[in-house]
């Protein structure tokens, strides 16, 4: 009897060996390694060969029962194996990033000497895990996709986490270093070498990589590290480095590097990037909102002709994004520290509107809600645009709220009542002199913001607006003098003393200019 089930086992392990070498002539797995796990894992794991899905289940349950007991960095190791166990399981790619992202990362609260750094690298690895490894063995998961977008938009781009503003000053960061300046150059990025071979099929490049490595160094694969003074070289290396005569090779090495590191590290295609700007509006791509549209558009491409709850849920995330990126998608200034002051995008404005549109096409069963929704979308749109100064826009969107919904807003005759009417809890005007009086300066602090970073048509819509509601207030009150606020000049020239006072150094003296130029005053 025990040479019989021997004799079997035997044979179960050929055919399981036979087995293998098809699903490996065939592409039909792969080879797995266990860095770093207990003996008990590895030796397991070569015990049950073709049958380390059922260790995969037992640690994926264990991982569960960790988590569920706020043991997350347990859960994390738990789950790394698992996912070379099994890599085409995408659930434990999505429960590991939301782990790291979402998790672990706000068990480090702010540091005195660190501050968010060691939380922002926590947040950095839940997305690097999605986007350089679980999309290499699942590139046509949309789940890896929504959820890689949903991190940038709401973990990095939203307001939630205590340090958020870490996160957007550190992205900025990056992408300003790959763009080498605010925005990307699209033409360079896309005709640069993919390849070192390529690379060096300039003469005066090959040269200098040679010197260089003459010297130990690596030029093309550590550009990035050296310029920003991650890695050491040599003397003789950096004074080649920063010779004259080698400016336009090391031009030429930095696009190189910087495209490299978009496409590989970052797995981000600047063709890719461009598209998406000629199809919703100039995105800031400093920001993270802008990549939450990218990795949702990626997912969603997968299958364009898909209405499962998937589409939809891919679509939600999508128009989450494109709202976000009309919310706070321009960067206004760049703080000394490096953190992006944002402001609506007026840009966006076409392309989310033409969004909804197809939403309630595609949609018909949520045809009503998606209209409330579209039509709060419209109100929204007529609003920044008046204050942006941009008024044929506005009034564009403000004839077809009109059209759609004549009951609402058909009798009111134009863009000024109604954003006036918009405005009217916030301006408090039946409510005192002071709530009103409030509202106009901080619409006048804004005028100045927007005079000081150089955006005239939204400093001249400010400005506009603020006496809007300044001669609305003064008309209801003109018999009542003790309920009168100060001449609007006067206002102005208080909140521009104010702003002179209060903002950086490099908005104030650009603030001092204009006025200088403007003499500052009041209508």
């Amino acid at each position: 009897m025990l040479a019989c089930g021997l004799l079997l086992l035997w044979a179960a392990a050929q055919s399981n060996h036979s087995a293998n070498r098809l699903r490996s002539k065939y592409h039909l797995t792969q080879t797995v390694y266990l860095d770093n796990a207990p003996p008990e894992v590895a030796f397991t794991t070569v015990a049950l060969g073709a049958f380390n899905g059922l260790l995969a289940d037992f640690l994926w349950m264990r991982a569960m029962g960790l988590q569920e007991g706020g043991k997350y960095f347990e859960a994390v190791q738990l789950a790394d194996w698992i996912t070379k166990l099994q890599p085409r399981f995408t659930l434990v790619w999505l429960f590991q990033a939301w782990n790291m992202a979402y998790n672990i990362s706000v068990e480090f609260p702010f540091d005195a000497n660190r501050g968010w750094e060691d939380r922002w690298h926590w947040v950095q690895r839940g997305s690097e895990l999605l986007r350089e490894d679980g999309m290499k063995y699942n590139p046509n998961d949309p789940e890896l996709y929504r959820e890689l977008a949903w991190i940038f938009f709401d973990k990095m781009g939203g307001q939630n986490d205590d340090a958020n503003m870490y996160y957007k000053q550190q992205w900025a960061k990056q992408m300003t270093e790959l763009f080498d300046g605010p925005k990307p150059d699209y033409a360079s990025l896309i005709a640069a070498p993919k390849t070192v071979e390529a690379l060096r099929k300039d003469a005066q490049v090959a040269a200098l990589l040679d010197s260089l490595a003459a010297d130990g160094v690596d030029f093309a694969e550590d550009y990035l590290r050296i310029k920003d003074e991650q890695l050491d070289v040599p003397a003789a290396a950096k004074k080649k480095i920063a010779d004259p005569a080698n400016k336009a090779a090391c031009d030429r090495v930095s696009l190189y590097a910087r495209a490299a590191t978009l496409r590989g590290k970052y797995q981000t295609d600047p063709a890719e990037m461009q598209q998406l700007d000629k199809d919703y509006g100039e995105l800031e791509w400093r920001l993270p909102e802008a990549h939450g549209v990218y990795w949702t558009i990626k997912g969603a491409a997968l299958d364009p002709k898909d209405t499962s709850i998937h589409s939809l849920n891919n679509d939600r995330v999508l128009l989450h994004a494109l709202e976000s990126n009309f919310e706070r998608g321009h960067v206004l200034f760049m703080t000394e520290e490096g953190v992006p002051l944002t402001d609506n995008n007026p840009n966006v404005v076409p392309k989310l509107h033409e969004y909804w549109d197809k939403l309630e096409e595609r949609y018909p069963e949520d045809k009503d809600s998606l209209e409330v929704g579209h039509l709060n979308y419209l109100r929204a749109a007529v609003r920044m645009l008046t204050l942006f100064n941009r008024t044929s826009e506005a009034q564009k969107y403000f004839d077809l709220l009109k059209k759609r919904r004549p009951r609402d807003f058909g009798a009111i005759p134009d863009i000024q009542e109604f954003t006036l009417r918009e405005f009217s809890k916030d301006i408090a005007e039946g409510s005192g002199q002071k709530d009103t009086y409030n509202f106009i300066m901080g619409t006048l602090h804004r005028l100045y913001l927007y005079l000081a970073v150089g955006e005239a048509d939204q400093a001249a819509g400010s400005d506009q607006f603020a006496k809007w509601v300044y001669d609305r207030y003064m008309a209801k009150w003109a018999d009542k003098p003790s309920r009168h606020l100060p001449p609007f000049a006067t206002m102005k020239k208080t909140m521009l003393d104010l702003c002179l006072k209060e903002f950086p150094p490099a908005l104030r003296d650009r603030l001092q200019e204009q006025a200088n130029m403007a003499r500052g005053g009041g209508r």
